[in-house]
């Protein structure tokens, strides 16, 4: 077992970005629904925006 003695800081930041990408089937909706509910459970504030490429819509 490795141990280490670091302690990181965290920032405040007024709004951030996070864009998840990839092809059909590599489970894009899944990973935005578990970071969605991770992020909840954490007690931030959050909105999603799905985008469908044109073949789908």
């Amino acid at each position: 077992m490795i141990t280490t003695d670091k302690t990181s800081e965290s920032t405040a930041l007024p709004a951030v970005s996070v864009r998840f990408c990839g092809d059909s089937g590599d489970g894009m909706q899944l990973t935005g629904s578990h970071f969605t509910d991770i992020v909840a459970l954490a007690g931030n504030d959050f909105a999603t925006a799905p985008d469908f490429p044109a073949e789908i819509r």
